[in-house]
């Protein structure tokens, strides 16, 4: 036996605990990865949602502030009723709640500048050929929004809004709203924006990340997956539409990631280790746990095997019991078909002995009282002898009292039918040795005389001066019962 049953149960727990803690680790490593992308996918979406509202916010304030002077106190300046003192003026006072300001702008029908808020002597913000191309363009909207990159090399928002009355058309106005003064409330986890529209150009944003060239333009094409890698960085990413032709990019920058993946391992490995070790404390205690009753089964059955026991007495209350009293049972039942395959054999044995005495009887009768016949006629003492000794076998042959006999008794029957044969025939000759230690052993009573009596039957057929040999001796735990008939010239067996 290589391995006992415990080993083999043990090896093959701790063989499926250790795949187990690998792949709990794995499973560990991979769920905290998981959380750390959901956590902090889940903060940029709070804070996309947070720019947007500020952005909505100020685009209402400011629009509502259009569309209110753009009702009475612009058209009336178009019209000369108004003067640039009073326009300021409401102006200022409309955006007073506004930490900064846009500058507003009014433009007649050919898109001249009349009026803005820009202090006088500084050069434009916003060139006003471009003003006037994007209202040369504007065929069907009566409000647009833009973004430029204004003559200070800032980023501008350019809403403007047609003026009409009476279907007449009287010029724009328009605010110009600078990227730089756009500063979103509620950025607590590091969130980057970029506010760009969709020819790329930059609003507002406060890191630099994906911004190239000379015009400061976006590369929006990183920002087509929520997820990507660039510069050997890993990134989370939204895109959002929060106006007319306006988009929010909103990214994060994932932990760097060897940082993340040494972390992940590690964490997972001392995971691993800890469920290693406590996979092979169990797997050693359920192994001895359920392998006592098969130990003691096992230690029972050696018992048995060595002569100690001739039951199995175990009592685990189990599958083993049960197997416990199965295997008495057979041994039981094993027993008893031996002891009756002994029986029956002793009982085969004594019926050929009867069958061999039942052929011994009748010619030795006959012989022998044809030769107390003659002799009692020529010899008296002779035929004295031969009837005491065909007495003597006669006795003891019928005398079935008890099945065996020493040796010594059976082989004085022996001598006793040698004598009468020797008084048949002349010549023959016999011997009988046998050890001393061997006297008293048992055996069938018997048990040499019907196969020396046939020996002699057929060997007297070929010639009468035989010689038997009856010898019993022993070698080593062996005993030997050895009858040899041969000639007197000892030449033939």
């Amino acid at each position: 036996m290589k391995h006992s049953f415990q080993e083999e149960l043990n090896h093959e727990i701790k063989k499926r605990f250790s795949l187990l803690a690998i792949l709990v680790s794995a499973f560990l490593f991979l769920l905290l990865i998981l959380f750390v992308f959901a956590i902090q996918y889940y903060q940029l979406t709070l804070e996309t949602n947070n720019i947007r509202n500020n952005f909505h916010e100020d685009q209402a304030e400011y629009k509502k502030i259009l569309s209110t002077m753009n009702r009475k106190s612009i058209p009336l300046f178009l019209k000369n009723e108004k003067t640039d003192r009073e326009i300021y003026s409401e102006y200022y006072e409309l955006s007073a709640e506004h930490l900064s300001r846009g500058i507003l702008v009014i433009m007649d029908q050919a898109g001249s500048i009349r009026f803005t808020t820009q202090q006088t002597g500084q050069n434009p913000v916003i060139s006003p050929n471009y003003l006037k191309t994007v209202l040369s363009g504007n065929n069907y909207h009566r409000s647009m929004r833009r973004i430029t990159k204004g003559e200070d090399s800032n980023h501008y928002l350019v809403m403007i809004d047609t003026i009409s009355e009476g279907g007449t058309e009287l010029g724009y106005s328009a605010i110009l709203l600078n990227g730089n003064d756009f500063l979103p409330e509620g950025l607590y986890y590091g969130t980057n924006y970029i506010i760009a529209d969709q020819f790329d150009n930059v609003y507002a944003n406060n890191a630099n990340h994906f911004i190239t060239g000379t015009l400061k333009k976006i590369n929006s094409n990183v920002f087509d997956r929520f997820l990507f890698s660039y510069d050997r960085q890993l990134y989370l990413s939204k895109k959002s539409l929060i106006g007319q032709n306006i988009n929010l990019y909103t990214y994060s920058m994932i932990f760097p990631i060897s940082v993340l993946a040494l972390f992940g391992i590690t964490s997972a490995l001392i995971i691993f280790l800890v469920l290693l070790y406590h996979s092979k404390r169990l797997a050693t205690k359920i192994a001895k746990r359920n392998t006592v009753s098969i130990k003691m089964l096992v230690d029972e059955t050696k018992k048995i095997r060595n002569g100690e026991k001739q039951k199995i007495e175990i009592q685990t209350e189990d599958e083993f019991e049960f197997l416990a009293d199965n295997i008495n049972e057979m041994m039981e039942e094993l027993d008893r078909l031996i002891q009756m395959k002994i029986y029956l054999e002793k009982k085969k044995n004594l019926y050929e002995i009867k069958m061999l005495e039942a052929q011994f009887h009748p010619h030795f009768l006959y012989n022998t009282l044809e030769n107390i016949r003659i002799t009692s006629k020529i010899d008296t003492d002779l035929s004295e002898r031969l009837i005491l000794s065909l007495n003597r076998v006669l006795r003891y042959s019928i005398d079935h009292a008890n099945e065996k006999s020493n040796l010594i008794d059976d082989l004085a029957i022996l001598q006793d039918f040698l004598e009468v044969t020797k008084i048949r025939f002349e010549k023959f000759i016999y011997t009988i040795d046998v050890e001393k230690d061997l006297h008293m052993i048992q055996i069938p009573r018997l048990f040499l005389l019907p196969v020396v009596e046939n020996a002699i039957k057929y060997g007297m057929k070929e010639r009468n001066d035989l010689k038997v040999a009856v010898a019993v001796f022993s070698k080593g735990e062996e005993i030997f019962l050895k009858c040899a008939i041969m000639g007197l010239d000892l030449k033939k067996n």
